[in-house]
């Protein structure tokens, strides 16, 4: 018996709908763009999901913040467009600072019982050198919030969403 008879590979291929969670503006281009970009050729439909607003990384001081989140936003549309992204959304948990990881999760939840994807990707919480808690968080807590989203008794947040879910593979 192999693990995979028990536990088999899924095949990314055959996705059709796949929720990209990534803590930064950027890091799914910097990190999956070729990948992504055969999947959406290959007819899934991809959706982006930021976690932060990534205001630490901006490296210019004469932007106000709302200048600078204007600018991240331009650029994630510029790079999703060649990428072959249909949708995004962003979370605004504080790029770096302080964030309840079971409000991160509350939103995950709410976000994959919306999107109903049949597949997400999202940052590796167990790299061995990952030194960024962005990463960390967001990692961690969507590979619980992908486990739950079945799980209706575990709440979302938005109680809507949960009323209306009806359950869906992932």
């Amino acid at each position: 018996m192999t693990i995979e008879s028990i536990l088999p590979i899924p095949d990314i291929f055959t996705a059709r709908r796949i929720l990209c969670v990534q803590p930064h503006y950027d890091d799914n281009d910097m990190a999956a763009a070729g990948i992504l970009i055969r999947l959406a050729k290959n007819g899934a439909k991809l959706i982006y999901l930021t976690v932060t607003d990534d205001l630490m990384g901006v490296s210019d001081v004469s932007l106000s913040d709302e200048a600078a989140a204007e600018a991240l936003k331009r650029d994630q549309f510029a790079a999703a467009k060649i990428v072959g992204v249909e949708g995004q959304h962003w979370m605004g948990y504080p790029d770096a600072g302080n964030y309840d990881y079971f409000s991160v999760r509350r939103d995950l939840l709410k976000y994959i019982r919306l999107l109903r994807p049949d597949f997400v990707f999202t940052v590796d919480p167990w790299l061995t050198y990952e030194g960024h808690r962005d990463h960390v968080q967001t990692g961690l807590a969507t590979a619980e919030a992908v486990m739950f989203a079945g799980l209706t008794k575990i709440a979302s947040s938005d109680p809507a969403v949960d009323a209306a879910y009806e359950g869906h593979d992932i």
